[in-house]
């Protein structure tokens, strides 16, 4: 009797074994730890410094630039995981040989677009924060955020990022199709998602304002049919501006 509980254990062992092994044959699996990595970042944020304090990392336009690049780049990393899905259904499409290639050039056509934005957000940040003080400054962001999360265009937008596209199989033409493909994927992204970016150059990008927003973007990224869920979006701009002023 004592082998049957044994046996039944090691059959669910293998069968996640199988699964794992199916989901690192899909492409695009390597989002997974890319994301992993920035979610490491952001746990070692809140163990250390607990993020950065509201309106204090911001004041400069320049000043704090360098000091900037790592929350850019881990924001990126978390958020590359919302794209996976559109990844593997393309290179899906292409021989297997290509498709490890597809992947990374919609990957880098999707985060250049990104990493543009959030150096614009930045400078932004920076320089209300100069001009308005950090509250005020705050203030404007998540009136501007709110403004934009009921324009028409960011609904469009965001049934856009689950737009997929079928490459030409000559390999030239396949990777300047993934590359313009990745563009336009982080053009929807940036345009449907950025309102809720907005605070984070502004507060420093706390680690408990990138949680937040991250699940709020996941609930409205997963959910289907895919228009967006406006209260969600708009309570946790809310939820982090209101946060942000309390800690203050």
């Amino acid at each position: 009797m004592s082998a049957l509980p044994r046996a039944g254990a090691a059959g669910t062992g293998s069968a996640w074994a199988r699964r794992l092994a199916r989901a690192m044959r899909r492409p695009g699996w390597w989002v997974v730890p890319v994301a992993a990595l920035g979610w490491g970042y952001v746990a070692a944020s809140a163990l250390t410094a607990g993020g950065a304090h509201p309106a204090h990392a911001s004041a400069d336009p320049a000043g704090p630039a360098l000091t900037m690049v790592a929350p850019t780049l881990a924001m990126i990393a978390v958020m590359i995981a919302f794209v996976g899905w559109n990844l593997g259904e393309v290179a899906l499409r292409l021989p297997s040989a290509a498709r490890r290639g597809t992947t990374v050039l919609i990957a880098a056509g999707w985060a250049s677009v990104w990493l543009v934005a959030l150096v614009v957000f930045h400078l932004l940040g920076g320089l209300l924060v100069t001009l308005l003080g950090p509250v005020w400054a705050l203030v404007a962001v998540t009136a501007a955020g709110l403004w934009w999360l009921v324009l028409p265009y960011r609904s469009r937008s965001l049934a856009r990022c689950h737009r997929t596209v079928a490459p030409p199989l000559q390999p030239g033409r396949a990777r300047a199709a993934c590359l313009r493909y990745g563009r336009r994927l982080g053009i929807s992204c940036v345009t449907s998602c950025g309102a809720l970016m907005l605070p984070m150059p502004v507060l420093g990008h706390p680690w408990w304002g990138i949680v937040v927003v991250m699940a709020a973007l996941s609930y409205e990224r997963t959910r289907t049919p895919y228009h967006p869920a406006l209260v969600v979006p708009i309570l946790a701009l809310l939820a982090v501006s209101a946060t942000a002023i309390a800690l203050g």
